[in-house]
């Protein structure tokens, strides 16, 4: 026979017609639907002549018909017998499910009648063929013992069957495509080879590729994330220098500038921050401020208004006027709990403040206490 693949004849139109039942078959059709038509172009420069494999499946052969036909069986089975009429030969997948199945059983018995058995290839897809035949073959096999005579072809692997009996499935459906394309069984050997290599060569390129998309995410992802830091950086870094701004701003208030100097994050300090430390630390600051509070000051925050708001370890939260003349108001009266931070709400509707003893202050009528504002 000629190595090459022996044409279609003029009579086919397929090569191959896929004799199934959907209920566990349907992907070993389209795989093998799949493989057998894509054949050809698996296959190194010294094959590249081997023709392209025309399967006819009536998933995807039939469907387009279908939707413009009648549903009577009647009219299905005139297409399956028009499309039974083109192929050279009938693949019928035996399993437990085709077994019993109307269709394929009906194909095969049609096949059998019109074009004859020598064309019929048989592939287990599940099942014990050897032990129990009849629970793997169709009946118009088993009625005349076809699967006695011709070699079966074994693609159990594909549905996860595994076992020391199990043939290797790739080889199975390459020697499957093989011997429709007519080629010697001396041949075969060479051509499965080649085959072989090939898919090794593809896999490994495949695995490249895979493994350089991995790097490129990879290499992706590491890039966001240093932009997402070096964006956040950024931000910490303008927020420093606008805090020292406003802090020199208000230098001639030693107290208020050191409080708005705290609120640079450390990581991100400007080396001039040093510098104006020194020169607050420089400046006298107002004792009348901190006369009210019999302990050491804990804590203090700026309202809006420019009034000062200081807390201390004898349990006090005192407001000041704007220049730290006169007496405070008084938020909360003095207590053996020593205030130990303030903190305002994130829209300054209440002020909040945490005691050594672990509880938290609300302090909501804060605005009742401010001090007019000093103009001029």
């Amino acid at each position: 026979m000629d190595n090459k693949g022996a044409e279609t004849g003029t009579d086919y139109s397929y090569d191959g017609f896929l004799s199934y039942t959907t209920r566990g078959d349907y992907r070993i059709a389209r795989r093998i639907e799949s493989f057998l038509e894509s054949f050809h172009e698996n296959l190194d420069e010294e094959h590249s002549s081997y023709r392209a494999l025309h399967i006819c499946r009536d998933g995807s052969d039939l469907r387009r018909h279908r939707k413009t036909q009648r549903s009577e069986e009647d009219t299905i089975w005139n297409l399956i017998e028009s499309r039974l009429r083109q192929s050279a030969n009938l693949i019928v997948l035996c399993s437990p499910e085709s077994q019993g199945a109307k269709w394929v059983q009906q194909e095969l018995e049609w096949y059998l009648e019109n074009i004859g058995e020598s064309s019929v290839y048989l592939v287990v897809t599940d099942g014990d063929p050897q032990i129990h035949p009849d629970t793997v073959f169709p009946a118009p096999i088993l009625i005349r013992e076809i699967h006695k005579r011709h070699i079966w072809y074994d693609l159990r692997e594909w549905r996860g069957s595994k076992s020391d009996k199990i043939r290797d499935a790739e080889d199975e459906v390459v020697r499957l495509a093989l011997d429709i394309l007519n080629v010697d069984h001396p041949a075969q050997a060479a051509v499965a080879a080649v085959w072989r290599r090939e898919a090794s060569r593809r896999a490994r390129r495949t695995a490249k590729l895979m493994m350089l998309g991995a790097t490129v995410t990879t290499c992706a992802a590491l890039i966001a994330a240093w932009q997402f830091w070096s964006a956040r950086h950024n931000a910490k870094v303008a927020t420093a220098s606008a805090i020292m701004r406003i802090a020199a701003a208000t230098i001639k208030d030693p107290l208020r500038a050191g409080l708005i100097l705290r609120q640079i994050d450390p990581q991100v300090a400007p080396s001039e921050m040093l510098g104006l430390g020194i020169d607050i630390l420089g400046n006298h600051i107002p004792e009348a401020r901190l006369r009210s509070h019999t302990k050491a000051i804990s804590d203090a925050i700026f309202t809006d208004d420019g009034n000062l708001i200081s807390a201390g370890n004898d349990g006090q939260i005192l407001m000041w006027p704007q220049d730290g003349t006169g007496n405070p108001k008084v938020l909360r009266e003095s207590t053996q709990d020593p205030i130990i931070a303030l903190q305002w709400s994130s829209k300054k509707e209440k002020l909040i403040a945490a005691s050594q003893s672990g509880k938290v202050i609300f302090i909501t009528n804060v605005s009742e206490f401010i001090f007019p504002r000093i103009v001029g």
